[in-house]
């Protein structure tokens, strides 16, 4: 019998005759209880039975006050979700994959090309054969045109909650600094919004920053990831133990007193970018926009299929 946590469906190499789950929901990432996904249920089911062993296995679900038959029924005939790669390169993955092979990229590329992100994408292509040129060309203008015109929309509709905002802010007389902040925030929101340049310049500087933000993030870890495994892995070749202890402790002692002092600074350019970013229009816009969504009335009703459908 296994007793363990939902762990147990990532693949871990454990079968057993009988596994017993003891309750079929989990509190998730964000924060709410919610029922286990189908597959995860299947795959601890599935470690019951041992190969070569036996004929059967046995899965134990657990009824609890708050899950039941029902709820059991539900997850077990549910459609199971295709799974998807989380796979992200970034500059620190790329340094240690040279690092690993080496500082030679065909070994970086070859442990890329075994990820499960590249089995998707393969299966894509395969699945999607290529299209002609000119059926390329007709398809992407006619997915551009779309997509111009559900983005047009979105932003008509948002430009239409923010003055109703900016005007229901004006006629209630309040002449408080938060109330003040807010009629300027709208004021430059729709500023934007109803200049094509203005949102063209707008949209080209948030990039900008945005990137400029991420790569000093991916910077600092890079900074954050612990060198002094290389160190010992150097100065551990000269096979002399003592020789080893006494330069481990002088470079340790000096790497750590210059990494700090690099760490250090590099989270103050990070703060800096941050702020900038922050500061941004299109950051409170985007604000604004959240604001309007988590309002009952008919502004949030118009704004949230609408942004649905600019992001589909």
């Amino acid at each position: 019998v296994v007793f363990a946590t939902e762990t147990l469906a990532a693949g871990i190499n454990m079968p057993a005759r009988t596994t017993v789950i003891s309750s079929l929901a989990k509190r998730g990432f964000d924060g709410n209880i919610n029922l286990l996904e189908t597959s995860n249920l299947l795959q601890m089911a599935g470690r019951a039975g041992r190969r070569g062993m036996d004929t059967n296995g046995t899965c134990v679900l657990v009824q609890t006050p708050f899950e039941g038959p029902e709820e059991a029924s539900q997850i077990i005939v549910s459609e199971v979700l295709p799974i998807q790669s989380q796979f992200s390169p970034s500059y620190p993955l790329a340094v240690n994959l040279i690092a690993r092979g080496g500082g030679e990229l065909e070994v970086a590329r070859a442990l890329v090309q075994k990820s499960f992100a590249m089995w998707e994408k393969n299966q894509r292509e395969r699945n999607n054969p290529p299209l002609s040129d000119r059926e390329q060309g007709v398809t992407e203008l006619l997915d551009e045109r779309t997509i111009a015109t559900l983005h047009v929309q979105f932003l008509s509709v948002l430009s239409d909650t923010f003055l109703k905002q900016l005007d229901k802010t004006r006629d209630s007389g309040n002449s408080s600094k938060v109330s003040k902040k807010l009629s300027k925030m709208l004021e430059a929101a729709l500023a934007v919004l109803t200049s094509a340049k203005g949102m063209k310049k707008s949209s080209k500087s948030y990039i900008g920053i945005s990137r400029m933000l991420q790569d000093e993030k991916d910077t600092l870890a890079y900074l954050e990831i612990d060198s002094n495994s290389q160190i010992a892995d150097i100065l551990g070749m000269s096979g002399n133990e003592e020789m080893d202890d006494i330069f481990d402790g002088l470079f340790a002692d000096l790497d750590e007193a210059s990494d700090e002092a690099k760490t250090s600074e590099q989270q103050v350019r990070v703060q800096q970018k941050q702020k900038v970013v922050d500061s941004h229009i299109f950051t409170q816009m985007v604000a604004l926009c959240n604001a309007a969504l988590g309002q009952k009335n008919e502004d949030g009703d118009l704004i949230g299929p609408a942004l649905s459908a600019a992001r589909a």
